[in-house]
């Protein structure tokens, strides 16, 4: 009996703790007025993909002390975020600011990937592609890498295209790949040197038509 109240007395806790996290965020996404303590600002999702876009997000994060840890865990597990999905999840693969933990990290990862984030599916798929924190897995890899690719991710296209330099993809995905790739632009010039030998590369397993079709626009 006394272990049947305590389990009670948790759940209770527990659900009180998450009602509390959605009302705040709430308030905060609406910028209402609160007597209580200000929940503390964390990063906007604008701002925090650009963080992942950049691969800053682990940096800020010990950058503010790892002060966020709570905070964070809670936008990834209860209000299911899927910047913040991601940012819990690599942090737990990476034993940043907690104590590694990669099955949940990809766990994480994954209900980010779900939600649509394209920067997800590009970690998911290059740990699939060469067996980090996973099994090796390139059909999954595939799938990861492409949908990614096909949301418009930069990185994620260039990875998709020099995937398929390898023989593995129909002459459809090499052509579509192209196209994605040779209209993909670039903030740094290794990247852009990586893109061009990669561009080079694909298309020379090409016939020369198909890649003037592929140059004119960008497929969807």
């Amino acid at each position: 009996m006394v272990d049947e109240n305590m389990r009670v007395t948790k759940e209770k806790e527990t659900l009180e703790h998450e009602q509390e996290i959605v009302r705040k965020a709430e308030s905060e996404a609406n910028d209402e007025p609160s007597d209580e303590p200000e929940l503390i600002q964390l990063y906007s999702q604008d701002e925090l993909n650009g963080l992942i876009e950049k691969h800053e997000h682990l940096k800020r994060v010990k950058d503010d002390d790892c002060q966020f840890v709570r905070d964070i865990k809670d936008r990834a597990s209860v209000l299911r975020y899927p910047s913040y999905s991601y940012l819990w999840g690599d942090m737990l693969l990476t034993a940043t600011c907690v104590k590694q933990d990669v099955p949940n990290g990809i766990r994480y990862m994954k209900y980010s990937a779900e939600e649509g984030m394209p920067d997800a599916m590009l970690k998911l798929g290059m740990f699939y592609e060469k067996g980090t924190y996973v099994n090796q897995d390139r059909s999954l890899a595939r799938l990861y890498l492409r949908e990614a690719a096909s949301l418009k991710n930069r990185e994620a296209r260039l990875e998709w295209a020099r995937l398929l330099t390898d023989g593995r993809g129909s002459p459809a995905e090499m052509e579509q790949a192209y196209s994605w790739l040779f209209f993909s632009v670039y903030n740094t010039e290794e990247k852009r040197k990586d893109a061009r030998q990669v561009l080079e590369t694909l298309g020379s397993m090409m016939p020369p038509s198909v890649v003037k079709a592929a140059r004119t626009h960008e497929y969807h």
